[in-house]
């Protein structure tokens, strides 16, 4: 069963428009280049740049898609939907005619105004009201929380695909499915809560996430890089770096290896892997030869893993609900 939650219910205040949401990009002169490539985390593409399996090609968004916009507070779902997160790694099996096709990043570029509210963040300011403290700026806590959303264009039409798409910070993965695109079915695993878009009726979905979850023994996520900073990464190449910052590398690589193993484990061999630090939009299969027609998440359903409270709005309206939270005691 799902637990619907009408935004109503969660006091959303929608705004017209939001600064810094919603800015189209105009399509950049050129082709996209990535001048850093690390092993473990793939590519790093400038935006709005399209991850594509081979690190070698990317695209502009544009080239993709028409009337793409960022996400923007006027863009919301009609509903958000707890999917359950049963205890263990349960996860639903490819068919054996699939095409597995593994999606690993550590997040997103575009902040969407969907914020995941956790128990924590409301302890942090009940503490503040209980010390009597002045009031504290929420902006940190709010930078950390809000959700980043990933287009996953499918474009394979020759065989259905299976889709894992695993994340370490808060993500929303808005499926864009071309016509003919058939979905086996899709694995969202992340360290923070997550949440999928535009998945098609009667999709096989399963989720496994970590934090405030009955899964957080048992799943292996995506792990951050040195420094929470690619530019780090570029130090490797450097002779003059020290052995102890080669050592923390080495780590993250066994980290990565380790994560491959309990895919494989759950799910299976992947036939292809899609990997970025960071991205905005993944592309699985060829360039269209007509461009789609972008899907924003308005009226659609957004499925969440139910480790925190989603909370659609701007900064003002989450920080007045976690307020409201704290001192009334929830």
């Amino acid at each position: 069963m799902k637990r619907i939650l009408p935004l109503a219910a969660l006091a959303l205040a929608l705004g017209l428009w939001m600064a810094g949401f919603g800015d189209e990009f105009d399509k950049p002169n050129g082709m996209p280049e990535s001048r850093v490539f690390n092993e473990n985390y793939g590519a790093v593409y400038p935006r709005p740049a399209v991850t594509t399996e081979d690190h070698a090609v990317s695209y502009w968004v544009q080239d993709i898609v028409e009337d793409y916009a960022k996400p923007r507070v006027k863009d919301a779902p009609a509903s958000l939907a707890a999917t359950e997160l049963p205890f263990g790694c349960l996860l639903p099996r490819p068919s054996d005619k699939a095409q597995v096709v593994f999606v690993e990043i550590y997040s997103g570029y575009d902040h969407a105004p969907l914020y995941f509210v956790t128990e924590n963040d409301v302890k942090t300011v009940r503490r503040h009201i209980e010390t009597k403290q002045k009031r504290p700026n929420l902006d940190r806590m709010l930078n950390v929380n809000a959700a980043q959303q990933v287009d996953v264009f499918v474009t394979e039409v020759e065989q259905p695909v299976y889709l894992v798409l695993a994340a370490h910070n808060e993500t929303i993965w808005s499926l864009q499915i071309a016509e003919g695109a058939r979905l086996d079915g899709v694995s969202i695993i992340g360290y923070e809560p997550q949440a999928l878009a535009h998945a098609p009726e009667h999709a096989r979905v399963g989720f496994a996430v970590v934090v405030g979850s009955p899964q957080g023994d048992c799943v292996e996520t995506p792990q951050q890089p040195v420094n929470d900073t690619w530019r780090a990464l570029q130090k490797t190449n450097d002779k003059r770096v020290g052995e102890g910052f080669r050592t923390i590398i080495d780590e993250a690589s066994q980290n990565h290896d380790r994560f491959r193993g309990w895919l494989r484990w759950h799910v299976g061999d992947p036939h292809r892997t899609i990997d970025a630090y960071r991205t905005a939009h993944v592309l699985i299969g060829p360039k269209p030869a007509t461009r789609l027609r972008y899907r924003p998440l308005t009226g659609t359903q957004l499925t969440y893993t139910p480790n925190a409270i989603p909370v659609w709005g701007s900064k003002n309206d989450v920080a007045d609900i976690i307020y409201g939270f704290a001192e009334n005691g929830r």
